[in-house]
């Protein structure tokens, strides 16, 4: 944590001084001046990136910065940035990488401003958060490509399709016709219900649906992965929020 505000607070005074155009000649990360330019300077950039969703503590694929996800509405729509205050080579590149990835994944729409927006127009914020963590572990030299509508079941070797019914609506079921004994479709259903925050339909065990009435193929797919193992995956997105805080110079003591 002591690292992360101390990289907070560096960058802050790179982004202060920039902004200023040199107005500021000090360098000492104590001046009263430096600060209070840092103040204004961060409190614009989260001003324009809305609220935080979902945090990276360190990134191992880019030497250790933060990196998070950042939520705001625009004209009723909602956006998703990933964003980090640090300044070190490469984390443009990275930024880059993981806004695309997620666009791939999670079948987003991407701006020029590394914006990130679903066609529906809403949030589905739980669902993001999950996409933005398997975006940011993709490993950068791997071929980023959408996730198929189906997952191996490693307990009982069965596979788990799912099919798209229109409409925002997906009913699951197994390859092969044997009975389902331990409800491994059950579970793949409840799983995305907990990941993605979907509706079970009534009439169908095994049918669910986004509540924008909007079909989500890549997202579901990459939520597929998770499905089987849910409390991993939230265990997991309860891990890094645990771990720490990406704070703005301005909110950092010295």
């Amino acid at each position: 944590m002591r690292g992360l505000q101390r990289e907070a607070r560096d960058t802050g005074h790179v982004l202060a001084s920039a902004t200023a155009g040199g107005i500021f000649s000090s360098t000492n990360a104590n001046s009263p001046r430096i600060r209070y330019a840092d103040m204004i300077t961060i409190d614009e950039v989260l001003l324009e990136l809305g609220s935080r969703v979902e945090l990276v503590p360190m990134d191992a694929q880019c030497n250790d910065v933060s990196i998070a996800l950042y939520s705001s509405l625009d004209q009723g729509e909602r956006l998703f940035r990933p964003y980090s205050f640090s300044k070190k080579p490469g984390v443009a590149e990275r930024l880059e990488h993981v806004a695309e990835a997620m666009a791939v994944l999670g079948g987003m729409v991407l701006d020029d401003h590394l914006r990130l927006k679903f066609p529906c127009g809403e949030g589905h914020v739980q669902a993001c958060r999950r996409l933005f963590l398997d975006s940011v572990k993709l490993d950068m030299n791997d071929p980023i490509e959408p996730r198929p509508l189906s997952v191996d079941d490693r307990k009982t070797g069965d596979t788990i399709l799912v099919h798209s019914k229109g409409s925002g609506e997906y009913t699951l079921s197994k390859e092969n016709n044997e009975v389902d004994e331990r409800n491994r479709v059950g579970v793949a259903t409840l799983g995305l219900v907990k990941l993605g925050e979907l509706e079970k339909c009534s009439g169908s065990e095994n049918r669910i649906r986004f509540t924008c009435g909007v079909p989500h193929d890549e997202l579901l797919a990459l939520l597929l992965t998770r499905a089987l193992d849910v409390r991993s995956a939230v265990r997991e997105i309860d891990a890094f929020a645990s771990r720490g805080v990406l704070s703005a110079p301005s909110a950092q003591s010295v």
